[in-house]
């Protein structure tokens, strides 16, 4: 259970963030950014998380004023990271997520023998379904 929550970024967030309800005057208060975790398979799901769970972080979109970061729960070195300001860039990215599974189907099927991503930060969201969107410091 430690592991997980040291290695997977949507444990981890979630568990710095009980702590700091268990300890209001920890450091992680301040040190960590706001943080929301979502679990997604398909875009359209999207849409109805925007009138629950992400509620607050859509009208945080809506004001345009703070940029964010995209990243996969359990993809390392980077892989899958964006940046988005807008409801749209982050329909966009899970877009291009979804048309990346597709292509990679159409090559497996095609070709097994290449497993080269051309962007090189690709992720499958047919295998990662865990998501966080941290608010981006240093960003303007």
């Amino acid at each position: 259970t430690i592991r997980k929550a040291l290695i997977r970024k949507h444990f981890l967030s979630r568990s710095a963030y009980r702590h700091v309800v268990k300890n209001p005057d920890s450091p992680l208060k301040n040190g960590v950014p706001r943080t929301w975790e979502l679990e997604l398979r398909f875009l359209d799901e999207l849409d109805e998380m925007w009138t629950d769970e992400l509620w607050d972080l859509g009208d945080e979109l809506d004001k345009g004023e703070k940029w964010m970061i995209l990243k996969p729960g359990m993809a390392d070195r980077g892989m899958g990271i964006r940046i988005f300001h807008t409801k749209e860039e982050l329909e966009r990215i899970f877009e291009e997520f979804e048309d990346s599974d597709t292509d990679e189907e159409k090559e497996d099927e095609a070709d097994n023998d290449d497993d080269d991503d051309e962007s090189g930060t690709g992720i499958a969201t047919s295998q990662l379904r865990h998501f966080v969107i941290q608010v981006s410091v240093g960003l303007v």
